[in-house]
């Protein structure tokens, strides 16, 4: 998901600081979630930034190189074992 632009975020943080404004009201009326107000609010107080983190590029791979390169030399060289006409399994 892309993150809410910095332009979004500042007339978000601008309605909050308004007198008697709630965060549910804020986030009816800029059609976002509630969480997000309370974390951009959050965020503001804590680090006086309201700019979105940084990606953080997923989860780490399950193996290391040499066990990619094993599995992919493993995988698309050897018989196709599971298309054939009779599907036998391998000995």
């Amino acid at each position: 998901m892309k993150a809410y632009s910095i332009d979004l975020r500042e007339r978000v943080a601008a309605a909050c600081a308004a007198p008697q404004a709630r965060i549910y009201q804020v986030a009816a009326q800029f059609s976002v979630s509630i969480s997000f107000v309370d974390k951009l609010l959050r965020r503001q107080r804590t680090s006086g930034s309201l700019a979105a983190l940084p990606a953080s590029g997923g989860p780490m791979p399950r193996l290391d190189p040499a066990g990619q390169d094993l599995l992919r030399a493993r995988t698309c060289c050897g018989p196709v074992w599971w298309r054939s006409p009779t599907r036998h399994w391998p000995k």
